[in-house]
């Protein structure tokens, strides 16, 4: 059992660590995320990019003789969310990708100034079939054509620990899928029903989790069950029924020995 941390900051990272440096192994991975008892066996992925555009600061009162940068940014946010409905690959079953302008900050000597710097930040969802490369190329597409100049980051994450211990990497976390022929996923299911007393659902989740680098990176087969329904995650309802708490800890203690037996047989 691990209890990772730094989930929300860079998802996988605990266990691109524990992969590369120690000698854990896994042959399959159950993430105790929230399922609302459910199988889960896919997830979209994810990377983090910054779109930065530049301008010439002036007077606030005079605004025509500067260059604001905020104002250059404006069609691009309008490429993005351009980009975001007509992005083609659709998966099966995670489904299609998605992009999202989901923060903005703008620099200048006052706010009585045209500001020279503004950046967005950007959460591209990425399913199977679209690399990091090519949403990173049709990002800069975007920035390019809207704004001279635009600068188009990929983020990396190397802020230390509390300890100043750092694990840099790229902030792009794998789609993944643990197909439903699969061992582990045949297991879940059985040790599912035999816990909840009927045939349990079949999913993939909406958000990104350790899977990201288990199964995205690593291509470790894994699966997903836990208690809660993910609609109530990062949210002020955030909340876990107890009637799902026996169930989901019959489900850890049991699904060892279920996928032993499925995998040998």
């Amino acid at each position: 059992m691990t209890a990772t941390v730094n989930g929300e900051d860079c998802v996988g990272l605990a266990w691109q660590y524990l992969i590369n440096e120690t000698p854990l192994h896994p042959e399959v991975v159950v993430i105790a995320m929230p399922s609302h008892l459910g199988v889960c066996h896919g997830q979209r992925g994810r990377m983090e990019v910054e779109i930065a555009t530049s301008g010439v600061s002036t007077h606030g009162s005079q605004p025509d003789r500067g260059k604001n940068a905020i104002s250059a940014m404006m069609p691009v946010i309008d490429g993005l969310n351009r980009l975001h409905r007509e992005l083609e690959v659709d998966h099966p079953v995670l489904g299609r990708g998605s992009l999202a302008v989901t923060g903005i900050t703008s620099q200048s000597p006052s706010l009585t100034a045209i500001p020279d710097g503004c950046v967005v930040h950007i959460d591209r969802r990425l399913t199977i079939g679209e690399t990091a490369d090519e949403a990173l190329q049709q990002i800069r597409g975007v920035a390019e054509a809207a704004a001279e100049g635009a600068e188009v980051r990929l983020l990396h994450y190397g802020l230390p620990s509390w300890r100043n211990f750092t694990y840099p990497t790229d902030k792009v976390f794998p789609a993944w899928e643990t197909a439903a022929e699969e061992a582990a996923v045949r297991a879940a299911m059985t040790t599912a029903e035999r816990v909840l007393g009927r045939t349990p659902r079949i999913h993939r989740s909406a958000f990104s989790s350790n899977g990201c680098a288990t199964a995205g990176i690593f291509g470790i087969p894994t699966v997903g069950f836990g208690p809660a329904d993910e609609l109530h995650s990062h949210t002020v309802n955030d909340q876990i029924p107890l009637a799902q708490l026996e169930p989901a800890m019959a489900f850890y203690a049991i699904f060892p020995q279920v996928y032993l037996e499925s995998s040998q047989g």
